[in-house]
């Protein structure tokens, strides 16, 4: 089993509200298996993240930060604090995640995890989407990161964009998912596809 040094910050709960948003909000097409249906971002994130090396926590930062200079409110969220029927109360989220070992949860998702996988709940309500860290060296690459993004279907919840998997070098892979998050809105709603994009 490959042994990583574990961050050793504390889990984080950041929340900023923005000023007084405008009715300029951007549009995204959810993905709903064949169906695409038109979502409206509420203007407030939940950002989630699982690491064992601090990646995760990282790009999770990053993609609050971003939120931020956007005018939304962002909730940054390690997973260790979060329980399954969290997510019923969130309209969006990001799950920004790394696989440990063979395509486990990092140990900081793990109670997350189990919660989620045997809960019966309704997330209908939730329009979601998954980054997730792994190692192509390893068999299940990113295998926490697929298991996560098809459990939140299976319950019901809409991905706002396709799930990103990325390699060691994770850098581009990252910036083109975010960009996809957090690109200006469009005149017409963007057409996306159930596929993974990865490095």
């Amino acid at each position: 089993m490959k042994i990583e040094k574990r961050s050793e910050r504390p889990p984080i709960l950041v929340t900023r509200r923005p000023p007084n948003l405008t009715s300029n909000q951007a549009t995204r097409r959810l993905v709903t298996g064949n169906n695409h249906t038109t979502h409206t971002m509420s203007h407030s994130l939940h950002i989630c993240f699982g690491t064992m090396t601090g990646n995760a926590e990282t790009l999770a930062t990053e993609a609050h930060d971003r939120a931020e200079s956007q005018a939304f409110t962002s909730n940054l969220l390690n997973l260790v604090e979060v329980k399954a029927i969290d997510l019923t109360s969130m309209a969006e989220a990001l799950f920004i995640v790394s696989t440990w070992g063979d395509g486990e949860p990092p140990d900081d998702a793990v109670d997350f995890w189990y919660d989620l996988e045997t809960a019966k709940l309704d997330l209908s309500g939730l329009a979601y989407a998954v980054f997730g860290l792994g190692d192509k060296d390893y068999p299940e690459f990113n295998g926490f990161a697929r298991l996560l993004d098809e459990r939140l279907v299976a319950l019901g919840a809409k991905r706002l964009i396709a799930r990103a998997e990325a390699d060691l070098d994770f850098g581009d892979t990252f910036a083109a998912w975010s960009e996809q998050i957090f690109s200006s809105p469009r005149s017409s709603p963007r057409i996306c596809d159930h596929k993974s994009l990865t490095t």
